[in-house]
């Protein structure tokens, strides 16, 4: 039996669902409930787990240093990755790592191996969606990312529980990493978000009105009577643009798209310089 063989068969009662992973088969996720659902294991349960102490130089090895569930969590980082976490779209990092595979190095080096070695693994992605901030179980521990980047181990230890440390010589780096660890207060960020769609809207709106491709016309209202109005906000001054809002369809993207003569000797052909995007 080959390494990958061993690995299937350590999960074999898992399985990912197939939408989206080119080798499921070492993917681990829980068995179906009677609904027929799909929950992976103590998904949101605070499940203290053992950590060795590293201050006894005879302390028992961590799942780590044994074995790492490394199928399914390159499974799970495949079908992850970073899209739709906020945390991580607040800066195009250019180097920005999975935060599943920190997630789970993370707990893999700070939870002590079972006895029998062959379960190292299966310990770590069993508890992989634990509540570990409850649990406290990595409360007691420092961790330092001397090469901090965009922030991600410092952001998924943080998300375990750990007291994180991070150094970067990059001032971007530390900006970025800093301002993903600031707490907020959600009114607050909500209501800067509207001074600035108030302030900026009535700016920007008349380019971005257009006609239904289906025939449907906006129009231009008076914010102060709700009446329509026969006005072009373009023509007037930046000041007095925020009386009117437009009511109607919008231009959600613009392309520009660039045409050149062709090069035949005689052509008088005017083709696309971007024919890989708009030669479709």
């Amino acid at each position: 039996m080959n390494d990958d063989e061993q690995r299937q068969a350590t999960f074999e009662d898992f399985e990912l669902p197939q939408s989206g992973i080119s080798e499921p088969s070492g993917a681990q996720y829980s068995k179906r409930k009677e609904s027929g659902d799909w929950e992976p294991p103590n998904l949101g349960k605070a499940k203290r787990l053992p950590v060795p102490d590293f201050n006894d130089p005879d302390r028992k090895p961590s799942c780590l240093e044994v074995d790492f569930p490394i199928a399914p969590v390159n499974a799970l980082s495949q079908l992850e990755g970073n899209a739709g976490k906020p945390i991580y779209q607040m800066s195009k990092w250019w180097a920005r790592r999975r935060s599943s595979i920190f997630r789970s190095m993370l707990i893999a080096a700070a939870t002590e191996a079972p006895d029998n070695p062959e379960e190292a693994a299966e310990r770590v992605w069993n508890h992989y969606y634990a509540n570990h901030q409850k649990a406290g179980s990595f409360r007691n521990l420092k961790v330092l990312d001397p090469f901090m980047g965009g922030g991600v181990t410092l952001v998924e230890g943080y998300r375990l529980g750990m007291n994180m440390t991070g150094v970067d010589l990059n001032p971007v780096a530390w900006f970025v990493t800093r301002n993903e660890l600031s707490c907020s207060d959600p009114e607050q960020v909500k209501a800067l978000f509207e001074h600035i769609e108030a302030e900026v809207k009535p700016q920007i709106q008349p380019f971005y009105t257009t006609t239904c491709p289906r025939g449907h016309k906006g129009r231009w209202v008076e914010v102060n009577t709700g009446q329509p109005v026969d006005v072009d906000p373009v023509e007037l001054p930046p000041e007095d643009r925020k009386n009117y809002r437009w009511e109607g369809p919008e231009v959600i993207y613009t392309f520009w798209a660039k045409h050149v003569p062709c090069k035949a000797e005689g052509c008088q052909h005017r083709t696309s310089a971007y024919p890989a995007i708009f030669g479709r």
